[in-house]
């Protein structure tokens, strides 16, 4: 049986490295948008006819061990320095409201829009491959 390579391969290598560039940064990353991206490096590329189903998007996920995991919105997008440094700088700001007027940001609709889960790689899957061939 003769492989071939995929006519997308530069297509596949392009959304990878986008994926783990915006991953580090912190972003969350839904299937939607991982298909809209490989939509537009393929356009950019050339490749007009390319459809980025979701059995494409499935298909690239297993290959590169990537996993859907539920955000925690506390800790992907809070910045302990951040935000010391921004309430010691305005300080003068803040005294000027009463306790009643603050609130916090999860409390409001544009918050809730915020996405419950995201593409993430899975750190474990060579170790779980490792351990199966030991048995």
């Amino acid at each position: 049986m003769k492989l071939r390579a995929s006519v997308f391969e530069a297509v596949k290598k392009a959304v990878l490295s986008w994926f783990l560039e915006i991953r580090a940064s912190g972003t969350a990353v839904s299937r939607a948008l991982l298909q809209q991206k490989a939509r537009n490096f393929a356009c950019i590329m050339g490749h007009n006819y390319f459809v980025a189903s979701d059995g494409w998007q499935q298909h690239f996920r297993d290959h590169r061990y990537i996993v859907v995991r539920t955000v925690s919105r506390e800790s992907l997008y809070f910045n302990r320095k951040a935000a010391v440094a921004w309430s010691e700088k305005n300080i003068g700001q803040l005294e000027k409201y009463s306790p009643r007027d603050l609130f916090n940001a999860d409390e409001t609709a544009f918050y809730q829009m915020l996405p419950q889960q995201t593409l993430a790689l899975k750190v474990t899957a060579a170790r779980a491959v490792n351990r199966a061939r030991s048995v």
